[in-house]
């Protein structure tokens, strides 16, 4: 599968020539460099899986695409870096590219010796954009990289918009593959192998879908629900979960491949329950009513094949969809974003559903918790000793689970209107160095105050950039793959 992903395009307005009072304009050259992969890696970070040293890994397709109304003067094309020569490159490009054509390079990865190597591959042209860049980085081995075949690794991701990006909050973050957790997942994914998909949860905020939802297409009647959790009864608005009214329609199809899936959902009529089907054939009943509050139920249905599926799921009656998630074969590793968009002020607000999300949806079996909660986005309200016992208890909930804990502290982000509280993340620090929790300090890199100038925000100033997620998790990917079993 040939996966083509933006990593920059630019729209240059006309440029005022002379006679520009007669209405004369002329337009620069813009480019896209996109990425043509094999594999499911990011196209933003290409980690080229273990390479034994004397070998070449396989190559990688970069392509170079004029979507301007002029052609595009390429002055060249190179490798730089730290290790430009653990990396080569080759090209069908030239020194002309006419609008609306591409060009590619093939990239590979060839190490001279043992350890980690990163480069970048960079295009100079006489684009506004120009140079652009790819980051490469690879791992050098003196024998081939085991294949691990122990049982599932499940790491599960509890945060704010720091983690999910969603495009339907802020369409100038990352895309899908680009953000950190994705990130992660394709480094460990390329190691372990994949256990399938993750879970999906199908969480609303502020009316809104906040969590991974370009796996999910929602048709017919649906509301929020706001009310259903550990307790019953909210003041806070926000977040809520979907309740699916009679005859409505949820689709669940994630591009990952999957041979069972998991449905966490519930009923609280008497005749409600929900229907799935998988590829179009009927899977049989999934949920039912309970008789105290709806809490998930955890239902698996096999689809035998391990390739992709459309999951359809209709209620009969009134029914609560939480998440799905599809799992594949008996070994590797799900990475499970169950993130929500102002988590961390809905949880110190007591919103069930988010409460839930950090609590229920936990699949069994999870071997690592990252917590990746803004610490300048709290409303006003929440003392410091409440904080600390709030979070206090999430790291206690996790490790009663026998999973480790990684605690991400992340960047200060420009919350318009809402100050910025740096003694949260000092009380977010004693906590986990009082628990022994191993830590990531984003700010310790990026500041305590925001910064705009950093070139790693998004236009918004709330969300990193790619540049910024592709940071976040060179920061973060070490010290989670030091928690989990080697392989």
């Amino acid at each position: 599968m040939r996966i083509y992903l933006v990593l920059c395009a630019v729209i240059i307005s006309p440029l005022c020539v002379a006679g520009c009072g007669s209405g004369v304009h002329t337009s620069a050259p813009s480019t896209t460099v996109a990425i043509s992969l094999a594999t499911s890696l990011s196209p933003t970070i290409v980690v080229f899986p273990n390479t034994t040293v004397g070998t070449t890994s396989t190559a990688q397709i970069l392509t170079l695409t004029n979507t301007g109304n002029e052609s595009l003067t390429i002055a060249g094309i190179s490798i730089a870096g730290v290790d430009p020569s653990e990396f080569a490159q080759s090209t069908t490009c030239g020194s002309i590219l006419i609008p609306s054509t591409t060009c590619s390079m093939s990239v590979s990865f060839a190490p001279t010796s043992a350890g980690s190597f990163e480069a970048s591959v960079t295009v100079s042209d006489n684009a506004a954009s120009s140079p652009q860049t790819v980051t490469l980085t690879g791992t050098g081995t003196t024998s081939p990289p085991p294949v691990y075949s122990g049982p599932p690794i499940n790491i599960v991701i509890l945060g704010d918009s720091q983690s999910i990006y969603d495009l339907q909050i802020s369409t100038t973050g990352p895309a899908v593959g680009d953000r950190w957790p994705d990130l992660l997942r394709d480094n460990l994914q390329s190691t372990y192998g994949s256990h399938g998909t993750g879970m999906v949860p199908l969480i609303y905020s502020v009316g809104i879908a906040s969590v991974n939802d370009e796996n999910w297409t929602i048709q017919g009647n649906w509301s929020f629900d706001s009310s259903i959790g550990p307790s019953q009864g909210s003041s806070e608005p926000g977040a809520g979960l979907v309740r699916m009214a009679d005859g409505t329609a949820a689709t669940f199809a994630p591009a990952a491949a999957f041979d069972h899936l998991n449905a966490y959902c519930a009923s609280d009529a008497s005749t409600g329950q929900l229907l799935v089907a998988i590829d179009g054939a009927t899977a049989g009943q999934v949920c039912s009513q309970t008789t105290t509050a709806p809490t998930a139920q955890v239902v698996t249905s096999s689809v035998l094949d391990a390739t992709t599926h459309a999951v359809t799921f209709t209620c009969h009656g009134s029914c609560l969809l939480y998440a799905a998630e599809g799992t594949l074969g008996t070994t590797g590793v799900s990475v499970h974003n169950i993130a929500v968009g102002t988590a961390t002020a809905e949880w110190f607000g007591l919103e069930p559903s988010v409460q839930l999300a950090f609590s229920d949806l936990i699949p069994g079996g999870t071997q690592l918790v990252i917590t990746d909660l803004l610490t300048n986005n709290l409303y006003v309200g929440y003392s410091i000793n409440s904080f600390s016992e709030s979070m206090q208890n999430i790291i206690a909930h996790e490790e009663a689970q026998n999973a480790k804990v990684l605690v991400v502290v992340p960047p200060v982000s420009d919350v318009t209107g809402i100050a910025e509280f740096p003694e949260y993340t000092q009380a977010l620090l004693a906590v986990a160095q009082n628990n022994s929790v191993p830590f990531v300090n984003i700010q310790s890199s990026w500041g305590t105050a925001f910064d705009p100038n950093s070139g790693y925000w998004s236009p918004d100033g709330v969300h990193p950039n790619t540049l910024g997620s592709s940071l976040e998790y060179k920061r973060i990917g070490p010290t989670a793959n030091s928690l989990i079993p080697a392989p």
